[in-house]
């Protein structure tokens, strides 16, 4: 997250973002994220924030029956129709905050033309 939103600092001195967001699986986890994403902007003005839309969509198939339980519908479909839906909207890039979401995010990268910001690689750097 800090990577995000310093490379949002940077480029919001040149240029409008827009940041969408595949969220619902964890509303908190959501909350968390954009907050930081407010904090890390250097505003002066409500003007000066980045821009985002986020898909909070709680009625996504579990990720616990799907990835545990093994007995559970692939998010892998669901996710790639959220991800071109926000890509209709307009972006500059995708992020998914829930972790356990990032399972998926081939799915979703596949869908889209444009990055989807990957947790699990960028954390393991």
């Amino acid at each position: 997250m800090i990577i995000v939103t310093s490379g949002a600092q940077t480029v919001l001195k040149h240029t409008h973002v827009t940041v969408r967001m595949i969220e619902g699986m964890g509303p908190d986890c959501t909350m968390a994220f954009m907050q930081g994403v407010i904090d890390a902007t250097p505003a002066e003005a409500d003007i000066d924030h980045v821009h985002m839309l986020v898909d909070n969509n709680p009625k996504v198939p579990s990720r616990i029956k799907a990835l545990i339980d093994g007995d559970g519908e692939s998010l892998g479909p669901v996710i790639a129709e959220i991800a071109h839906r926000l890509e209709k909207a307009g972006a500059s890039f995708l992020v998914m905050p829930c972790n356990t979401a990032h399972y998926f995010w081939k799915d979703a990268q596949d869908a889209v033309k444009f990055p989807v910001w990957n947790n699990s690689a960028r954390t393991c750097r």
